[in-house]
């Protein structure tokens, strides 16, 4: 509850997948968008969706650019999606989801089967390193998409971008840039 204080157990909970670090609620279509650093991923699902639900829809795959990440904010006026991605990459399929092994409450178990039977350890992986990003997804994007824009480069200062924020004020993307401490201000069609 929103006046919870002390030990007190959820009022619902949604599993991810391994790896879950950004959260946005897009109150508009009343959605909740979560990165899922691992998978290289971004799921998003009802904003009252519970443990039994999969996700609305996903952007995951090569084409979306996406390399572990972190930060997300949706604006809606805009139809856009910014990602904060630190640039750890590793192949991974369009779809592919897991939850790390020992993760599944029991409760759950043969529930979910699509989404648990997932459950593996986190193997090692062979990738890459590419140079932080933002990475801009038109909102009602699905699966293997092609980001609309993405900021990165050496001129960028982006080192470890953290969390990202729209000002509308300024009409720029605000990127808190945890590799060296700094806020970013990105012009919001750069």
């Amino acid at each position: 509850p929103i006046d919870a204080n002390g030990d007190v157990e959820p009022v619902r909970w949604l599993p991810t997948s391994h790896g879950a670090w950004g959260i946005f609620l897009e109150r508009k279509a009343d959605e909740l968008f979560v990165t899922i650093e691992h998978s290289n991923r971004v799921s998003v699902y009802r904003r009252t969706a519970e443990a039994t639900e999969d996700a609305v829809r996903f952007i995951q795959g090569p084409r979306t650019q996406m390399a572990d990440p972190h930060g997300v904010y949706v604006k809606a006026g805009r139809n856009e999606v910014y990602v904060a991605n630190h640039g750890h990459w590793h192949y991974v399929e369009s779809g592919e989801t897991f939850l790390q092994e020992g993760s599944v409450p029991p409760e759950l178990k043969g529930i979910r089967k699509s989404y648990f039977d997932l459950v593996r350890p986190l193997a090692p992986s062979t990738g890459k390193f590419l140079p932080p990003s933002i990475t801009v997804y038109a909102r009602t994007a699905n699966g293997d998409v092609a980001p609309l824009r993405v900021i990165q480069g050496p001129r960028t200062g982006l080192n470890l971008p953290m969390g990202v924020f729209y000002d509308t004020l300024s009409n720029q993307i605000v990127v808190a840039n945890g590799g060296d401490d700094r806020l970013l201000f990105f012009n919001v069609d750069a």
